[in-house]
């Protein structure tokens, strides 16, 4: 009796203990470190690159010398203009090179003093210009030329005249580019238009140049 319960003690035993050595040990493991984790991103402010078209608008304001052979000459004159340009423009280097055209509406009026004068008035003018510059980063300064057209409408006492009139611009400006895309400035411009002969019941002489400021805001795409 004491054998056989010995033998079932051990027996029970063995049964118990089996699993927990035929188990497989666990093990604890420390996860890696991620490789090639997202680095913060530097942003730099490149200067803008000038190649490319664009188009805007432009303000300011025209002092326009008229002279005619009946009242001469009247200096000065002020005008408002407002109008819209486009063009296009390639970057070497630091040289800026570029063609660009604009038009503008004026309110210039020179009006009959006597009843023998003339009233002249401008309500437009135009050009295509090329353009040299330099760039200096965000700031690029530059000088244009071309041919300029206005529309003069002159009135005698008598009859009345449209024509158009040619001549060439000068001058100079200076572009800051805000963003890639937007670009303000500034330009002073120097117009100077072909004398006419005119026949209004009578024969007339006229002959006029504008020096105009204008402020610009362009979109360059």
């Amino acid at each position: 009796m004491y054998r056989s319960l010995l033998s079932l003690a051990l027996a029970s035993t063995a049964c118990l203990s089996t699993p927990a050595l035929a188990a497989d040990p666990i093990t604890y493991q420390q996860a890696a470190p991620q490789q090639g984790a997202a680095q913060p991103r530097v942003v730099y402010d490149e200067p803008p690159r000038w190649t490319g078209f664009y188009a805007g608008v432009h303000a300011g304001l025209g002092f326009v010398d008229s002279w005619d052979n009946v009242d001469g000459l009247l200096e000065d004159e002020q005008s408002f203009l407002g109008g819209v340009h486009a063009g296009g423009s390639l970057q070497m280097s630091n040289i800026v090179l570029g063609v660009e055209g604009d038009a503008s509406l004026t309110n210039f009026t020179r009006p009959r003093v006597r009843a023998t004068s003339l009233e002249i008035s401008m309500p437009w003018t135009a050009s295509v210009r090329g353009r040299v510059g330099y760039a200096f980063g965000h700031l690029v300064v530059y000088g244009t030329g071309g041919l300029a057209v206005a529309g003069v409408e002159t009135v005698s006492a008598t009859a009345s005249a449209t024509d158009t009139r040619y001549g060439h611009v000068l001058g100079a400006g200076v572009e800051w580019g805000l963003t890639r895309h937007l670009a303000l400035g500034g330009e002073f411009l120097r117009y100077d238009f072909s004398k006419e002969d005119l026949t209004l019941g009578a024969s007339f002489q006229s002959e006029h140049s504008q020096d105009v400021l204008r402020a610009r805001l362009s979109f360059r795409y």
